[in-house]
């Protein structure tokens, strides 16, 4: 009974924090005006007919294209293939309808989750400032955000980011246990962004989970699949954007969580080079490995392929499978914890490393260390307790102190497993998953990126390059978000933006001058209220000691297993 109420006490905020979300978006009406030359453009691959969209609560409204097909379908004999891209077209294509959410098993609540799914999923939904709102011959900045969820939940109801921002958003992720995502989904209007910010924002479906991310070299599948769909999309931003005001010269991307991951593996993938200039990347698990072939093959493919009664080399079969075969097989293996490679199991599926397709070379930690990255201005950040979420994930039940120190001699091994457990040792009897979480934290998110970043600008001084905490408990107000929170929203908002339209976080609507992360001054933005701080080389004394033991034991184990 204890139990019991303890979950409804984590989860009861967040949904009401949800219901408020839910409520006040449900007041954007869509409406259809009449055909006239703002809601029709010329594009070099075809002609779109969009509508005028409204947000009366904010009195915003935009011209928004949604439903635009940007590949053929990957279904059929395009299972499990790479993308292949939309041809150009003739007569005028309706950009007016909703479209599906590419297969998933949605747990946020209903109205949150996509309201219909395919597997014919690969559109976009576009939306820009009204033709009055912007100036004749100007190219609005783009901005292409990947992430899962607009909401970063924490599991306590400690910390909470929302963000709104983007000059174009697209939406791009990788986990299955958060693929809750699509152009359809209220989470994703983009009226009032589009209106308010004078940018333009996209969001696009791609494949998700098993279906965009599995790769068996038995059966020549490569994986990156959901990776081609984002390239892809890219591609169409290139070769279309200007023809609805948006810069194909100034393109951000950025992404969230396991968005963030594939957001990274744009910045080292020599693909993705001249697709965009800027990067923003929120919550980076950076620590938790991209898959290997084999390793893919071995601990996803064949139990994958056994939960779906097929051979794991049998192809045909993989490509016969019906969608809920394949995503009771892919819960099966979200829910499976391989204590072989624990830190794997976070994140089942991620993009590939080494695939034959050639598209990801490198772990990131090795892309850093080799100078192998698009040298473009970035921001990174985290909240600060982020690693909650995954621990209380992973394990639904109290952790004792010799399942603690069980798990960091299996991640670390003896010996730098008892020096992690000298820095982070349990004090108290009782639950360690939230000593657990602050080590995770750490380790995953915040001493891994300061490594990184203290990397990436020894090798470029001259190089932008902007660090952020958001450190906020929100107050889950079921009627919004209180005067100092708005204050915050708004600022992050302005921060974001100006840093997607000139490459520099501040500005005239900004108070505190946001400076430059570099090796030897290591400031970091602190999003909080009442005020935002600037705090320098933040919890330096824990991530010294992780510099010295390294961020490798991921993917450095793969390869030793490998060879």
């Amino acid at each position: 009974m204890s139990q019991t109420k303890s979950l409804v006490n984590r989860v009861l905020p967040i949904l009401m924090f949800l219901l408020f979300f839910i409520i006040i978006h449900s007041t954007n009406v869509i409406t259809c005006a009449a055909i006239d030359d703002e809601v029709i453009v010329k594009a070099p691959i075809g002609t779109y007919q969009g509508f005028i969209s409204q947000f009366p609560e904010y009195k915003a409204t935009a011209r928004a294209f949604t439903g635009i097909r940007y590949a053929k379908a990957p279904v059929n004999s395009l299972r499990w293939k790479p993308t292949q891209p939309l041809d150009a077209f003739s007569g005028i294509y309706n950009a007016t309808i909703e479209t599906p959410g590419c297969p998933q098993r949605c747990e946020l609540p209903p109205h949150t989750c996509p309201k219909t799914q395919s597997e014919d999923c690969l559109f976009l939904d576009l939306y820009t400032p009204r033709l009055g709102a912007m100036k004749k011959n100007e190219l609005l900045p783009v901005y292409v955000f990947s992430l899962v969820v607009i909401l970063s939940k924490e599991v306590s109801n400690r910390s909470y980011q929302t963000l709104y921002s983007g000059e174009i958003l697209i939406e791009i992720s990788s986990s299955s246990q958060i693929d809750h995502a699509a152009p359809n989904s209220i989470l994703y209007d983009g009226t009032f962004i589009a209106n308010k910010t004078s940018i333009i924002m996209i969001i696009a479906g791609y494949r998700l989970g098993a279906l965009g991310w599995l790769a068996n070299s038995k059966a020549q599948m490569s994986g990156n699949y959901g990776f081609m769909d984002q390239l892809t999309v890219l591609k169409w931003v290139q070769n279309n954007i200007a023809a609805f005001g948006g810069d194909p010269k100034r393109v951000t991307i950025g992404g969230q969580s396991a968005g963030a991951t594939s957001t990274t593996a744009h910045l080292i993938s020599p693909a993705s080079k001249g697709l965009f200039h800027q990067v923003i990347v929120e919550s980076n698990p950076l620590v938790l490995p991209m898959r290997l072939m084999d390793d893919v093959t071995i601990n996803l493919a064949t139990p994958f392929a056994k939960q779906a009664n097929c051979d794991v080399s049998d192809f045909e079969c993989f490509q016969k499978l019906s969608i809920d075969s394949i995503l009771e097989a892919q819960y099966f293996l979200d829910t499976y914890k391989n204590l072989s490679i624990p830190l794997e199991t976070f994140l089942p599926w991620a993009p590939t490393v080494a695939s034959f397709d050639k598209l990801i070379p490198y772990q990131t930690f090795e892309a850093v260390q080799k100078g192998y990255y698009h040298k473009v201005p970035m921001i990174f950040g985290n909240v600060a307790e982020e690693a909650l979420i995954f621990i209380y994930m992973g394990s639904k039940k109290k952790m004792t102190t010799l399942e603690y120190m069980a798990l960091l001699y299996a991640v670390f091994g003896i010996e730098d497993g008892a020096r992690v457990l000298n820095w982070y040792r349990p004090l108290l009897d009782g639950d360690k998953r939230p000593e657990l979480s602050i080590m995770g934290t750490d380790y995953i998110f915040l001493c891994s990126l300061r490594n990184v970043l203290s990397q990436i600008t020894t090798q470029n001084p001259e190089l932008p390059v902007y660090n952020y905490i958001f450190n906020h408990v929100l107050t889950f107000d079921a009627w919004g978000p209180n005067p100092e929170e708005d204050i915050l929203s708004i600022s992050m908002v302005n921060y974001f933006t100006n840093f997607v339209k000139y490459g520099n976080p501040n500005g005239n609507s900004t108070a505190v001058t946001w400076p430059r992360f570099s090796a030897n001054n290591r400031q970091t933005m602190m999003f909080q209220t009442p005020f935002n701080q600037m705090v320098k080389d933040y919890k330096k004394d824990y991530c010294d000691e992780w510099d010295y033991i390294g961020y490798d034991h991921g993917w450095l184990n793969q390869l030793k297993k490998k060879n």
